[in-house]
């Protein structure tokens, strides 16, 4: 992990400002985070300190952190004993990533106390241990006892020892011949791996380093070992000894918007990526941390809405399939009413029996038809049985068919949200997107969600496209939106025109609402799929009559089958019509609307068409 000894030493650094602040509060924000904000005059800073396995760290935060309603066992106790004192020592372990904040505070009774929280940042095993003078654990984030953790017990009471600490080397002391000695021992592992292994305070991201300025300096393009071990040591000596707290410049490596790693100086080996300097090791760690968390939890909110969409998508299938039989057995009405009919009209010459076979009167060639009989009943008794089932078949047969439509236009709208979802790039339209399914009933309602309303796409009746409202030029007004809500994809043709792209459904019924009656509305042909608008007004100096030049149509066309589930394909066909030619059915759900005097054409999709450029 990037959080190395020399990443702890440039935080340490910056905590050491804080010494003589007061502790004013404490907080528990996640299970694996403690939040201690610290004031003096003029310093009021968070410092967090994060046990998390894949993030452990101690920095100075300004990221924004939700806390819990009720606050944890640990956080209580911490406010107990560290709430009001002061920080009067900032100290850490060479070579390891164990930093001890030391606290001197009053008891309940005013009597003088003294508590060190140590923060033992070393990836899985990471924890927080709170002790008192004399050295003894009053409690830990993560407790463990000698049956669980046989090197050593961190339970209340106890006496705090450190965590056991590998035999290795100090990279001050490490000489090329050692290095170099170390590699003849197994020539299939990478040197890189070798230093984390042998040496102390070394990471992987620090290692990489020095074994690329290694390779960088000694020359030819395979060097001897020798040599190599050489420049690879003289490296590693000046990251320790060149880098002073005052030295440090902190640096975030990006890959566009995903950060790849970050470190206290700049890393040899990742030249090649983005970088951006920060000021402070605190803010560089904001950063890394705070894109990673945004990523994490785009990705988990994805997730949980893919799975939310195709359970409902499973439930609606399987419920299709049960109401296409019940059409199927409907559709045995006119069967049955004939049977009863024919029935009435020979009785008086059938006996009773299983079966009887009589003419069928309706038809020109007047064929048999074999109708099953109740030996029990006689003929009427019969045909009034069959006329039962008749009203029965038929009134199932039309509840049948409703249900099927219904459940019909709700897979075609399931399928746009799954689409919308796919599409989704960041975080603001997929909370649009939950809520949406909130308000469906698809998943259940939170409470720290955003509550705008959202649309999707449903292809039932006429031709079905997204984005509905009450009508083209905005003659109701816009669904109700919230502050921070997220807007579509703003792109302007090469002739100079606007174009918008729906990225949810709740973008797609405002783009339609908001439209002008000689606006072009574009959907890809019959696939879930944003709803694109090309502006297209008397403001452009062409009458609304006149449809657009080719060339905007084809980009907004591009755009439309890019952001469709087709996008994938060479070719995709896109419906586009006027936006008056554009309504949405009484009751629809949102974003499902029905068009007409529709034209298709064929075009490769493109997320950024030639000549179309961000508005």
């Amino acid at each position: 992990m990037p959080y190395d000894t020399l990443v702890m030493s440039a935080a340490t650094a910056e905590i050491t400002r804080a010494l003589g602040a007061r502790v004013a509060k404490i907080y528990q924000p996640r299970a694996m985070d403690v939040v201690i904000h610290l004031r003096k005059p003029g310093f009021d800073r968070a410092l967090l300190l994060s046990a998390s396995p894949e993030a452990s760290r101690v920095q100075f935060t300004t990221l924004a952190i939700e806390n819990p309603k009720f606050p944890p066992m640990f956080c209580m106790l911490l406010r107990k004993h560290l709430e009001g004192a002061r920080l009067s020592g900032v100290e850490r372990v060479p070579f390891e990533r164990i930093l001890s904040l030391r606290f001197d505070g009053r008891d309940d009774m005013g009597v003088p106390q003294v508590y060190t929280l140590l923060a033992e940042m070393m990836g899985r095993r990471s924890n927080i241990v709170l002790l008192d003078r004399a050295g003894v654990i009053t409690d830990a984030l993560k407790r463990s006892s000698l049956d669980v953790n046989q090197a050593r017990e961190v339970l209340p009471g106890s006496r705090y020892s450190p965590p056991p600490a590998r035999a290795r080397i100090s990279p001050l002391d490490l000489e090329p011949d050692t290095l170099a000695a170390w590699a003849l021992e197994d020539p299939s592992r990478r040197l890189e791996d070798v230093l984390v292994d042998r040496v102390a305070g070394l990471g992987p991201a620090l290692s990489r380093h020095v074994v690329s300025v290694g390779r960088n300096r000694s020359g030819p393009v395979s060097p001897g070992l020798t040599a190599l071990a050489v420049a690879v040591v003289a490296a590693l000596r000046e990251a320790f000894s060149n880098h002073a707290p005052t030295a440090f410049s902190p640096v975030v490596y990006w890959d566009g918007e995903r950060p790849v790693d970050y470190y206290c100086f700049p890393l040899d080996h990742l030249s090649g990526f983005e970088s951006r300097r920060y000021e402070t090791m605190s803010d560089a760690l904001d950063a890394y941390y705070g894109a990673k968390l945004r990523a994490d939890r785009f990705q988990s909110l994805q997730h949980s809405l893919r799975s939310a969409v195709k359970r409902g998508l499973d439930r609606a299938v399987s419920r299709l399939d049960s109401q296409q039989q019940d059409l199927a057995e409907g559709m045995k009405a006119e069967q049955y009413r004939l049977f009863g009919e024919l029935l009435t009209a020979y009785g008086a010459r059938i006996e009773r029996s299983q079966e009887v076979r009589l003419p069928n009167y309706y038809e020109e060639a007047a064929p048999e038809v074999t109708i099953p009989l109740n030996p029990s009943m006689d003929a009427q008794a019969n045909a009034q049985a069959y006329f039962k089932k008749y009203a029965k078949a038929k009134a199932a047969r039309e509840q049948a068919g409703s249900r099927l439509r219904k459940t019909r236009a709700e897979i075609s709208y399931l399928e746009q949200v799954a689409e919308t979802i796919d599409l989704a790039t960041t975080e603001g339209p997929l909370c649009e997107i939950r809520d949406e399914l909130a308000a469906e009933g698809y998943i259940a309602a939170t409470d720290h969600g955003r509550h705008g309303t959202t649309g999707r796409v449903a292809k039932t009746g006429r031709r079905a496209g997204g984005g509905g409202g009450a009508g083209p030029g905005g003659r109701s007004g816009p669904v109700g939106g919230t502050t921070g809500a997220s807007e579509p994809v703003a792109m302007r043709s090469s002739e100079g025109f606007e174009i918008l792209v729906g990225r949810n459904n709740r973008q797609n019924d405002l783009l339609w609402r908001n439209a002008k009656p000689e606006d072009v509305w574009l959907h890809a042909k019959n696939v879930p799929g944003a709803h694109v608008i090309l502006r297209y007004s008397r403001d452009a100096g062409r009458p609304p009559e006149v449809w657009p030049a080719e060339r905007s149509l084809l980009e907004a066309a591009s755009l439309a089958a890019h952001h469709s589930k087709g996008r994938n394909n060479t070719k995709v066909q896109v419906d586009y019509t006027l936006a008056r030619h554009v309504w949405k059915p009484r009751g629809a759900k949102p974003g499902m609307v029905l068009y007409d005097h529709e034209r298709t054409i064929v075009v490769a999709p493109d997320p950024a068409p030639i000549g179309c450029t961000p508005r």
